[in-house]
């Protein structure tokens, strides 16, 4: 049907633009935050990098237990991690899963935290190159 098709249309845009290589962090806006310090920047990369698991797994360990409190504490750890680095769509996906905590609507929850997760993975292994040539 035609709504089927357009929905389709629609998550595979959304898919694309949130794969490509900007959408993941905006190197240039991260450096601006930190008066273009790149060694500091990687500084705060390194540490993104060695807490994000724990984050991550505190994130993980919350929704499995549907505690909506935890959930909004680890969402906005994750939020606050991400800014660093103007990872809008970790920041926006972070935010969003805030939101469905305070809301205990833990409903999409993992559709959402999915994303996350692929995102988080991302931006860990951009952060990892990056930081290699710094």
């Amino acid at each position: 049907s035609h709504s089927t098709h357009a929905l389709l249309s629609e998550q595979g845009s959304q898919q694309s633009s949130y794969l490509t290589h900007d959408a993941i962090w905006d190197e240039p806006k991260a450096l601006a935050l930190v008066d273009g310090d790149a060694e500091f920047l990687a500084e705060i990369a390194m540490l993104f990098l060695e807490r994000i698991p724990v984050l991550w797994s505190a994130l993980s360990d919350a929704i499995t237990r549907a505690d909506s409190e935890a959930v909004v504490q680890a969402a906005h750890a994750i939020k606050s991690a991400a800014v660093n680095f103007s990872a809008r769509t970790t920041v926006e996906i972070a935010s969003n899963i805030e939101v469905m905590g305070r809301n205990e609507s833990l409903l999409d929850i993992n559709l959402a935290s999915t994303r996350l997760k692929h995102n988080i993975a991302q931006l860990e292994s951009e952060l990892r190159e990056w930081t290699k040539f710094r």
